[in-house]
């Protein structure tokens, strides 16, 4: 687990630290969040929703393609009480930007695994709303304590921090409930072991859109 730590004074005699490296460069935001893949990257929230049992997020940067363009897998968990829901992407920027995503893959119990076709994303959706800034303010998170823009945008209110992992989410409230970040690292690989069977019902990527307000 990561959490905030407070840097040690060197002595004058030590070697300089080495710095830490820059966070990754943001491919594209959508509905006001970043999307920052880096290989191995991985955030963890608890999700709180009014009437419903408190479950766990983890998204997670677990591989990579270089053929025919630069992709990245990204692996979405929800688990609850009884069960957990597992998303894997193969995507070249946010998941919901146009044309974005390439493949989808879904565990919907252990060892059923299915893989969708994804079809050309042709639909004409609105521009996502652009978020109204209100200022920054410090979050403590089980996480840790982070320095977070604080906006708005459609459905809630979302902390957004370089200093976490994959979309830069600190925190997000709104009608529904709160995403709170409690844990982030690195070295993450694919829950998913099976391999998926093709499935002839089409996807297409306009339909899924992340709710800054249940998560990114």
């Amino acid at each position: 687990m990561l959490s905030a730590v407070a840097a040690a004074l060197l002595l004058a005699a030590a070697p300089p630290a080495v710095p830490a490296p820059a966070p990754a460069s943001a491919l594209s935001t959508f509905n006001g969040v970043d999307f920052r893949p880096e290989l191995g990257k991985w955030a963890e929230y608890e999700v709180r929703k009014k009437g419903e049992a408190v479950r766990t997020m983890r998204v997670a940067i677990v591989g990579k393609e270089t053929e025919p363009v630069l992709a990245w897998w990204l692996e979405m968990s929800i688990k609850g009480p009884d069960r957990e829901f597992i998303l894997k992407m193969l995507t070249t920027d946010h998941p919901g930007s146009p044309g974005a995503m390439r493949r989808m893959i879904v565990q919907i119990a252990p060892g059923m695994v299915l893989e969708t076709p994804v079809l050309p994303d042709e639909s004409t959706r609105k521009p996502s709303p652009v978020p109204e800034p209100l200022g920054s303010e410090l979050v403590k998170t089980p996480a840790g304590t982070f320095k977070a823009v604080k906006q708005r945008t459609q459905g809630g209110v979302s902390y957004l921090s370089k200093e976490v992992a994959v979309f830069g989410l600190v925190k997000a409230s709104g009608p529904e409930g709160v995403t709170e970040l409690i844990r982030q690292g690195d070295g993450a690989s694919s829950l998913v072991q099976s391999t998926p069977q093709q499935t002839g019902i089409p996807v297409v990527p306009g339909a899924w859109r992340p709710k800054s307000s249940g998560g990114p």
